[in-house]
């Protein structure tokens, strides 16, 4: 007695149809399962879309992380020219370097 009925378990794909099984159908018991070529053709299609959408939202965030780099850099100097005592001193209108 088993647990799973036969239709069940063909209707998931645990089990081929009897009528299959016959080599002469082009079926060979242990082979896998192969989609038909239109369903590979769809998904080959999908697949590429797919990869567009993932190429351009990968161009989009390499163009921002850039922007995101040369603001940080251009912040970097804006720190390092306040730090700068030679720099602070020589901008001063109290400094007399005459």
């Amino acid at each position: 007695m088993t647990s799973t009925p036969e239709y069940l378990k063909e209707a998931l794909g645990m089990k081929k149809p009897k009528y299959s099984l016959s080599s002469s159908n082009g079926y060979v018991p242990g082979t896998p399962d192969y989609k038909e070529k239109e369903e590979m053709y769809d998904e080959i299609i999908d697949l590429k879309k797919t990869i567009r959408s993932q190429k351009t939202e990968s161009d989009k965030m390499k163009a921002k992380l850039r922007r995101l780099e040369e603001e940080n850099a251009k912040k970097d100097r804006q720190i390092e020219q306040l730090l700068d005592p030679t720099k602070v001193m020589s901008k001063s209108p109290f400094c007399v370097n005459e």
